[in-house]
């Protein structure tokens, strides 16, 4: 899920802290070498202060957001518009985006990666693509590079959207294709750009997409109500309208879908054409938020419960987490194999759907051994959480104390 929710952090002032937990390659915090990786919630906010002070940030500065990016990386945006992306550097991941990008938020893929500007731009960079994996995950059209370079290693201006005057409001990267949601006063409308294999675009037509192009299907089956929330798993993808309809397109091996399927599901289960997920419209349910992990989603209704399915959880369509009974939940991030959720009251809860090195063993269920369970694991954090960021092994957490 993309949040609008933002967070302060005032330079040496501690009234708000900055947490993290999960795989140490992530680079948890800016000035603080990744260790070991960090079984439960830890405070890294002396690591940013001192980040702020040796980079010479201006008086006055805060954190206004922090994002765990899916490629074991962390970027942290500051409110003068500048932004520090720490971790694994793997297609210049990290690369040192120029100050002549004031940064509102950013975007952190398994191999791509984008900045939304102050001024309603959008800023690609990372990984292209293959003719094997599929093109144009970065929007930028036909790349033209030596033969040696197999990425774009610093934030190229994806001109299309300006040409078009359409600015992005919410982005989200897969595997190997991006999702935009663009919101004005007039419409809001869903386009993607990349590989066009699974279905994952929304289009009918297996093909790439080298630029962000609107999913005109999808709006078809949604001409009454604007799109608020847009999400990318591995190769599949989901939409949110505003009457709290989801529909979701792309792979299906594992039911991430969630349209049931039964013995239908193999590895080559997909759906091309953005489907309603009938179960929460027959049970007039409505959603108000929802995420996409590597092969399993989750989504949280108006009265405050969590419906998670596919990936290993075992469930094809959308089951309510009985776990959470009695709990004001208002957001869901997923994670590779967890799903973290944040309650009313701001606070963290997590479980996990399978072990393996996709989070959990790695300590992203933050429950201290590296475990976690399909009970949600209420999180350690002394405060309440004003904005949270979930990568396939990681968490960031930002918190008034």
């Amino acid at each position: 899920m993309l949040s609008s929710h933002t967070s302060r952090l005032s330079r040496r002032t501690f009234a708000t802290a900055v947490y993290a937990w999960g795989a140490s390659a992530a680079g948890l915090a800016p000035h603080k070498p990744p260790t070991a990786d960090v079984m439960a919630p830890l405070d890294v906010t002396a690591s940013i202060d001192e980040y702020m002070a040796a980079n010479k940030l201006p008086a006055g500065t805060t954190v206004s957001s922090v994002v765990a990016g899916r490629g074991d990386n962390s970027g942290f945006v500051f409110s003068n518009g500048q932004a520090v992306i720490t971790g694994d550097n793997k297609y210049s991941a990290c690369t040192t985006i120029p100050s002549t990008i004031p940064v509102k938020s950013l975007s952190l893929g398994p191999f791509n990666y984008s900045a939304i500007s102050t001024d309603n731009k959008l800023y690609s960079w990372g990984y292209p693509g293959s003719s094997i994996n599929g093109f144009g995950q970065l929007g930028l059209g036909p790349l033209l590079s030596s033969p040696d370079a197999d990425h774009v290693a610093t934030p190229t201006l994806v001109d299309s959207l300006v040409e078009d005057a359409t600015p992005p409001t919410a982005v989200s990267h897969g595997n190997a294709h991006t999702i935009m949601l663009t919101v004005t006063d007039d419409t809001a409308e869903v386009l993607t750009a990349g590989a066009g294999t699974f279905g994952r675009l929304g289009n009918p037509e297996p093909v790439d997409l080298l630029h962000l192009a609107p999913v005109e299907y999808l709006h078809t089956q949604s001409t009454d109500s604007p799109f608020t929330t847009v999400a990318a798993g591995s190769a599949f993808s989901l939409a949110l309208n505003a009457s709290g309809e989801v529909f979701s397109y792309g792979k299906n091996d594992k039911g991430q879908l969630g349209h049931g399927g039964g013995m239908s599901m193999d590895m080559y289960a997909m759906e091309s054409l953005p489907t309603l997920i009938e179960t929460f419209s027959l049970q007039n349910v409505r959603i108000v938020d929802v995420s996409a992990g590597y092969d399993h989603s989750a989504a949280v209704s108006e009265e405050g419960e969590v419906y998670i399915w596919g990936g290993k959880s075992g469930f094809l369509e959308p089951d309510k987490v009985s776990g959470l009974q009695g709990i004001q939940i208002v957001s869901v991030q997923c994670g590779y194999n967890f799903t973290v959720c944040c309650d009313v009251e701001g606070r963290l809860y997590t479980m996990s759907h399978g072990g393996g090195t996709g989070g959990v063993k790695v300590g992203a269920t933050g429950d201290g051994k590296g475990k976690g369970g399909v009970d949600p694991i209420r999180m350690r954090i002394e405060g309440k959480v004003t904005q949270y960021s979930v990568g396939w092994r990681h968490v960031l957490a930002v918190v008034d104390q």
